[in-house]
């Protein structure tokens, strides 16, 4: 009998808080041990596997854990047959992305790649992998660099994370928003110059966010996010998208829905959220800036 899948040391660990649900067991009590396993914890604990295995019946077994020496050396006094391998990452920690020839060599015979959004995933980089490659994992929300349907062609496995920075996107939208309202920017320059002298109640006063006509062009997870934060700083906020959002969603972030020419002469603020396509690009050009209310 063969176990092909074992973390054998990881024995030493049975029972511990092993009715939790998985990713809390994982995160509150088998990580924080695992940091502290020492070489001697990985040769006992897989010595502990070894025995259980022979009483089992297995004759053979594959692991992959840390320190795996430990776990050949008590393999290896009880006559046991294993495959024992850490897992092997190559990993390019160079600021820029790796250049495509350099991407292209060091992607043969991998199992799986994690890109980022400059790393482009088509025919020419699935080539080069070769049949090895089960999946790729984009470090990234979108997947635009990625040809899905080449891989879906091949078997291989797609994956992005979607959502992860829609709150964080958001936060950034806003500061940008209330840099530019209260002309941080031209403040901070202003001090690093050495040009301030005293106070002045109309020095670099900016624009009250406050009270202030938020427009939002597009109205999908970020802008959601983004009406959510102007409500808490008691802004209006208008929105314009392809499609009406529920009247429970325009209620719970007091956002009304209005045609794009009557958004941009209403609004204060105007914060895009759309994708870039032929028919949004240019899409504040100066006869859309003409409309908005003057300073």
């Amino acid at each position: 009998m063969v176990n092909t899948h074992t973390h054998a040391a990881m024995t030493m660990l049975r029972g511990y808080g092993d009715d939790m649900p998985l990713f809390d067991w994982l995160q509150k009590k088998i990580w924080p041990v695992e940091a502290k396993f020492g070489k001697e914890d990985s040769y006992w604990g897989s010595k502990l596997a070894v025995l259980e295995m022979i009483k089992s019946g297995t004759t053979t077994f594959n692991d992959m854990y840390f320190n795996m020496e430990e776990t050949a050396r008590a393999v290896d006094e009880m006559g046991l047959r294993a495959v024992l391998a850490y897992g092997f990452v190559d990993l390019w920690d160079e600021e820029l992305p790796p250049p495509r020839d350099v991407l292209l060599d060091r992607v043969r015979g991998v199992g799986g790649l994690l890109s980022l959004l400059t790393d482009r995933v088509d025919e020419a980089l699935l080539d080069a992998a070769g049949p090895d490659l089960r999946v790729v994992s984009n470090y990234a929300v979108g997947y635009d660099n990625i040809d899905v349907a080449a891989c879906h062609a091949r078997g291989v496995a797609v994956g992005n994370t979607p959502g992860v920075l829609t709150g964080t996107t958001a936060d950034l939208a806003f500061a940008l928003l209330m840099a530019v309202a209260r002309r941080l920017p031209e403040g901070y320059d202003f001090v690093r110059r050495d040009r301030w002298q005293t106070w002045g109640p109309l020095l670099l006063l900016g624009k009250d966010i406050h009270g202030a006509t938020l427009g939002l062009v597009g109205f999908g997870r970020i802008g959601r996010e983004m009406a959510r934060r102007a409500k808490g700083f008691g802004m209006r906020t208008l929105y314009f998208s392809r499609t009406q959002a529920p009247p429970e969603i325009e209620a719970e972030l007091d956002a009304t829905f209005s045609p794009f020419q009557e958004l941009l002469a209403r609004s204060d603020f105007v914060s895009l959220h759309t994708a870039l396509n032929e028919d949004t690009h240019h899409l504040i050009d100066a006869r859309a800036l003409a409309r908005m209310p003057k300073p």
